[in-house]
């Protein structure tokens, strides 16, 4: 079994490439676009090359500060793929945040939306690389042993009382977790998940994104949380699960009972909710709308996933 999180999706790429791995709403052409998986390795090769040549290598960090869509997704694994660290930062962050984690954290390019680059370029807040985005390389980086107890990602804290905190996540210790947690949800690669959360959280990002494809199953894509709009996607792409927060879920138990009924989701068989408590009211109104109780996970930055009922 692979010992590292690039060797393990690279793997499951090549079993199934033609295996639908990505689904996204693309705003500017208004379509919906399907990534296969091998198409997503195609990426990952392009944009691990497009980051060598930026000069970053094995050990070194990419803090990457940009809204949900496939790009995020694909700079992750070209990230892995190098193995250096992905440090995911919340793009609604000011230049004077992203600035000083990515100093604290050592990022060798910082990868940020076009105002926050700019923001970064006329502060003194950061002296590495800024980028909006990373252009294709030319050939594909060699590939790179990645010891298991590497550095597979840093996920800063909140800062509630005080500076952010970096907590250092290793390719074991994700592995490890991901797959004990989504074994015990039976996932198999016939699930498919509508992920409204932000990748910038370890949510999103590890339980949402690697977690979906470490399994081999297919993952809907958004760039935000709608109410109404997640029930017609859960219906129209038949998702089998769902994550959130308590805030969204909040916002579905709110809507008309006509709203809900009017939608089919006998295939979601998982509603899962963390990050922060959830309302015993919002508990049992959801039952009783939806006829299936929610799932609540417990974990931490520090340590990852670490409770599922």
């Amino acid at each position: 079994m692979s010992a590292d999180l690039w060797s393990a999706i690279a793997t499951g790429c090549e079993r199934a490439p033609a295996a639908a791995a990505l689904l996204w709403h693309d705003p500017t052409a208004g379509v919906d676009v399907t990534l296969r998986y091998a198409d997503l390795a195609e990426r990952a090769a392009d944009l691990a090359a497009g980051l060598r040549d930026l000069g970053v290598g094995a050990a070194d960090r990419v803090a990457v500060a940009l809204p949900n869509s496939p790009d995020v997704v694909a700079l992750l694994l070209a990230t892995l793929r190098l193995g250096a660290t992905y440090v995911p930062l919340n793009p609604a962050y000011t230049a004077e945040e992203v600035g000083w984690i990515a100093e604290n954290v050592g990022a060798r390019v910082v990868v940020a939306h076009t105002a926050l680059r700019d923001a970064l370029a006329a502060s003194p807040a950061h002296s590495g690389r800024v980028v909006d985005a990373v252009a294709p390389g030319s050939a594909p980086p060699a590939p790179v042993t990645i010891a298991p107890s590497a550095p597979a990602l840093i996920v800063y804290t909140s800062g509630t009382t005080g500076r952010p905190k970096g907590a250092v996540l290793s390719h074991r210790a994700l592995l490890e977790n991901l797959r004990a947690i989504l074994r015990g949800w039976e996932w198999t690669s016939a699930d498919r998940l509508l992920l409204t959360l932000p990748c910038s959280h370890l949510h999103g990002l590890a339980l949402g994104v690697l977690g979906s494809l470490l399994h081999g199953s297919s993952l809907v894509l958004r760039a935000r949380f709608a109410a109404e709009e997640a029930l017609a996607d859960l219906e129209r792409f038949g998702c089998t699960a769902m994550f959130g927060v308590p805030t969204m879920y909040n916002r579905l138990v709110q809507l008309p009972t006509g709203a809900i009924h009017r939608h089919d989701l006998a295939r979601v068989r998982l509603w899962a909710c963390g990050s922060a408590p959830l309302l015993a009211t919002t508990f049992e109104r959801f039952r009783e709308l939806f006829g299936t109780a929610l799932v609540e996970r417990f974990g931490m930055s520090e340590g990852g996933f670490m409770l599922a009922a």
